[in-house]
């Protein structure tokens, strides 16, 4: 199932949360917490003999005895002894259930915990005070303490404590590629709130410290809801949810860009439902799922370049200013924009920013003009986003976002608002709009305080998407909200032949997407502001987009997987352990041999030491050696000059790349500081003479059995493997 893929993959943002309520509690409640410290002690102590779990009517019980309860019960639940010398709990009493925030603190750890009064943990943070250590500035990462099973175990073994077996369960997966962390040696873990063995959209994330062989932070995302009464069986059959479900849905046949040729589209049956839907589990109705929520960042306004007298600046930036001239003021924009009467940005608005960007393609630049208009009221505030042509000041597009008035009615209808969106369409694209047609509304469209209207570009009576105008209409005032145009003339269209019937191509599309028992959260209101979790049937396969409208084939979604690395020429090789090891950490080569005997080239290295700093590349991807290179030039490994993929390279000057990555370049720059001890030192070259010594310092390398080093001869892929595998251990 793809319902609940979507998850955190680390667990930065959470600690630094519990850090930062760590210290406002440490700074602002002292007195509080040291005035009630020994109430408190006595109150455990008494409750010591008393029933560990938390009464049903806790919430009726004195505050203090509540917290005692609690605190009892989360002690036992996370085996949390007596070391801690500070201690505070608060709660929020709310919905779904009431939550306290403990804290535990000692001079050499801090854990935060967030539990509900019934004792079910929402969220867990352990850190550790470290002890002050001087640590390199390099990339190169190290292997973690704990390997990825023994973590797995760990985390497996902490979620049978805290979750509420056995109707609560969760199958975990890799977060991250484990040499691409914050800190050496943790493991980020995630996967979906499995209720009586099927998936919710409620996500569950763990870290574990590899170094302190402990689980050190936990989350879930649906604040420690009671699920006990939830429904576990369907009480529609299965057969009676796919005729529901797919009867909703119908098959269009679109024009879509080909990815082989931008300018060329090709036809594909795609799926058309009027929402998002699913079928309830125990009523058989069909019951649309709550929407996400996506929020968009605010541009930064242009710098002002008016002033500038060219003195000092070369003919690229000289061209670039000059491309500039003759826009309009901000004043003149301004007007312009308030000139289109349709959009409604009469004097309650007013200017808060205007940037000018630029974008080119193979014609001329073109120079736009972004104003941004707000209106501010007490509880409620309006923002109209206007672009324009910046040298002629003529309107291209709009989008606006405004609070919803819950007292305000709609003063046009579905109809009225549909002639106010054709004749603004007709007004700024005529030429585009007459080779459109309406498509149709989603149910949420129709009812919505914005009316929105797609007119899409139709060729041989059938509809590319890719090409339309999009206009919505404010119900409210009749004023334009959104205007966008999304239109390419240049492009070319495959003949319609030889298609297959939209019945043939839905029942390829039934098979393929199937059918699945799951929860999800279900919109209760019209508005879209509530949702209960329910038990539904949905499409099992979400990555089942479409049809070929040709072949009669559905259209899938590739899922990408991990880099794997496996070899078919290293076994027996001294370098065998070494090669799997890094393999394991997504470090290696693509291909299937790792040719370990090879002489290694430049881009071999990077190949293998960029993934070791903690980058993930697909080596199988167009942009790959780009890729490499410009991790490689960011870190300050190579310059561009230096680039050379197919240069052999030397011991030495692998080993200057290796310890550069490490972090102990500037140190291995110093100079007549350092001895070797091996007979051939006098070969290596000066500049690389310090390298050598600290990658020997640190095990990196070693010499041969007649107490060489070689620097100048050219390294191997194996090397290569055991000096990174030896820096990676350190």
């Amino acid at each position: 199932m793809e319902n609940a893929r979507n998850s955190f993959k680390n667990f930065t943002d959470i600690g630094n949360y519990f850090l930062s309520l760590a210290s406002k509690i440490k700074e602002t409640e002292k007195e509080r917490y040291d005035g009630m410290k020994k109430l408190l002690s006595l109150v455990l102590s008494a409750c010591l003999a008393a029933t560990m779990i938390l009464p049903a009517a806790a919430s009726d019980a004195a505050l203090e005895t509540r917290l005692a309860n609690v605190t009892l019960a989360t002690k036992k639940l996370l085996n949390i002894g007596d070391e801690y010398t500070e201690f505070s709990g608060y709660l929020n009493e709310g919905s779904p259930e009431n939550i306290w925030s403990l804290s535990w603190q000692s001079k050499d750890a801090n854990l935060n915990v967030t539990v509900t009064e019934g004792g079910k943990l929402v969220s867990y943070y352990l850190g550790y005070q470290e002890k002050t250590y001087i640590t390199p500035s390099g990339e190169l990462k190290k292997f973690p303490k704990l390997t990825k099973t023994q973590a797995q175990k760990l985390a497996q073994e902490f979620l049978v404590k805290v979750l509420d077996t056995p109707l609560e369960s969760c199958e975990l997966q890799e977060g991250t590629n484990l040499l691409a962390i914050y800190d050496n040696g943790n493991y980020n873990f995630y996967g979906a709130l499995r209720l009586n063995g099927k998936v919710s959209p409620i996500q569950v994330n763990l870290c574990v410290n590899s170094a302190k062989k402990a689980v050190t932070s936990f989350y879930r995302s649906d604040g420690g809801a009671n699920y006990a009464s939830y429904p576990a069986n369907a009480k529609i059959s299965k057969d009676a949810a796919n005729a529901s479900l797919y009867a909703a849905v119908n098959m269009q046949l679109n024009y879509v860009v080909s990815e082989k040729d931008p300018k060329h589209a090709i036809l594909q049956y795609t799926p058309q439902m009027k929402g998002d839907y699913v079928v309830d589990a125990l009523t058989g109705t069909l019951v649309g799922r709550k929407p996400q929520i996506f929020y968009r960042e605010a541009q930064a306004a242009a710098k002002d370049i008016s002033k500038t007298n060219g003195a000092g600046l070369t003919d690229v930036e000289l061209k670039a200013v000059n491309e500039l001239k003759g826009c309009l003021s901000s004043q003149e924009l301004e007007a312009a924009a308030r000139g289109v009467s349709e959009l409604g940005i009469n004097s309650r608005y007013h200017l808060d920013t205007s940037n000018y960007y630029v974008e080119k393609n193979n014609q001329e630049p073109m120079i736009y003009a972004n104003l941004s208009f707000v209106e501010r009221k007490s509880d409620q505030y309006s923002i109209k986003n206007v672009v324009l042509n910046a040298k002629t000041g003529a309107f291209l597009s709009m989008s606006a976002y405004a609070s919803i008035d819950p007292n305000g009615q709609a003063r046009y209808n579905r109809a009225e608002s549909e002639k106010i969106a054709r004749a603004f369409a007709t007004k700024y694209n005529a030429q585009e709009y007459a080779l459109t047609a309406l498509a149709s509304p989603t149910l949420e469209e129709k009812n919505a305080p914005y009316q929105s209207f797609s007119f899409v570009r139709q060729v041989n009576g059938i509809p590319f998407p890719g090409n339309e105008i999009v206009v919505t209409v404010n119900a409210m005032d009749g004023t334009i909200g959104n205007y966008s145009v999304s239109w390419n003339p240049d492009m070319t269209f495959a003949e319609a032949k030889g298609i297959k019937a939209e019945q043939e191509a839905k029942a390829v599309y039934q098979k393929a997407a199937g059918i699945a028992l799951f929860y999800e959260y279900i919109s209760t209101k019209a508005d879209k502001t509530d949702s209960e979790l329910k038990l539904v049937y949905g499409f099992a396969q979400s990555n089942v987009w479409g049809v070929d409208p040709i072949t009669g084939k559905p259209l899938v979604y590739a899922q990408e997987s991990a880099i794997s690395f496996g070899y078919n020429d290293i076994t027996g090789h001294f370098a065998q352990k070494q090669i799997e090891t890094l393999a394991e950490y997504g470090v290696g080569y693509v291909g299937g041999a790792f040719h370990p005997n090879q002489n290694l080239t430049q881009k071999d290295a990077l190949s293998l030491v960029i993934p070791a700093c903690g980058f993930t590349l697909n080596p199988d991807s167009e942009e790959y050696e780009e890729a490499l290179y410009s991790n490689a030039y960011s870190m300050g490994l190579l310059t561009s000059a230096e680039k050379n993929p197919s240069a052999a390279i030397t011991r030495a000057s692998l080993t200057k790349l290796l310890v550069d990555a490490a972090g102990y370049g500037e140190v291995a720059q110093l100079k007549d500081i350092y001895r070797i001890g091996y007979k051939d030192e006098k070969a290596i070259p000066a500049d690389l003479f310090g390298y050598v010594a600290i990658a020997k310092g640190l095990g990196i390398v070693q010499g041969n059995t007649n107490g060489n080093f070689n620097p100048n001869g050219v390294a191997t892929r194996a090397q290569l493997a055991i000096m990174l595998y030896n820096i990676l251990s350190r």
